[in-house]
């Protein structure tokens, strides 16, 4: 993931914004804790001196597969459609009524909830796994499984920071420039206050 830490992500636009997340880092989730269950299934079999932490990182991380899941589900059937609406009616040539849901707000809310509780499951593994240090002797599958952990740790920890501090201000802005278009639609002039 080190590869994205010089993008600007506030100069993409919103949509290609969208299929990054999902056509990359959604992708990359379902794929790697899927990958990392089954690894650890078969270290747990390898490695019988560690068995009983191996059991709590696997029992963690389905748990934490289960929370990515929901959060996934979300954004791509809740928040991400009704994005990708606001950014249709925004391009309209002509503007269209629009009203004020709240839905991006509360979706918002929900979707920052599951975050914390990801979080918290990542700490969980962080601390179970002592820092992702792999215990004495391990096998390779064992040190495999630790660096995975790692890797997932960064990747989604950068994934949460950025929709946090790019998409989530982004797609609120977005709405409050739909509605303020709607209501020009809506009375035909920008209203008392505004400079359009």
């Amino acid at each position: 993931m080190h590869s994205y830490r010089n993008i600007r992500f506030h100069y993409i636009e919103e949509s290609d914004l969208l299929d990054f997340i999902e056509q990359r880092h959604h992708a990359y989730a379902k794929s790697m804790l899927i990958l990392m269950l089954q690894n650890f299934k078969s270290a747990i079999s390898s490695n019988p001196r560690h068995k009983a932490v191996l059991l709590d990182l696997k029992c963690l991380l389905e748990q934490l597969n289960a929370q990515i899941i929901r959060i996934i589900k979300l954004e791509e059937e809740s928040l991400f459609p009704f994005v990708r609406k606001l950014i249709e009616v925004k391009q309209q040539a002509e503007p269209v009524r629009f009203l004020r849901t709240g839905l991006i707000q509360s979706s918002i809310n929900r979707i920052s909830s599951e975050h914390d509780h990801a979080i918290a499951l990542i700490h969980s593994i962080k601390k179970i796994s002592n820092h992702y240090t792999q215990p004495e002797i391990s096998n390779e599958l064992l040190k495999l499984c630790y660096e995975e952990l790692r890797e997932f740790e960064e990747l989604a920890m950068s994934q949460i920071l950025r929709e946090r501090k790019f998409l989530f201000p982004r797609i609120l802005d977005l709405e409050s420039e739909v509605l303020k278009i709607s209501s020009i639609a809506a009375t035909g002039t920008s209203g008392p206050g505004h400079d359009d």
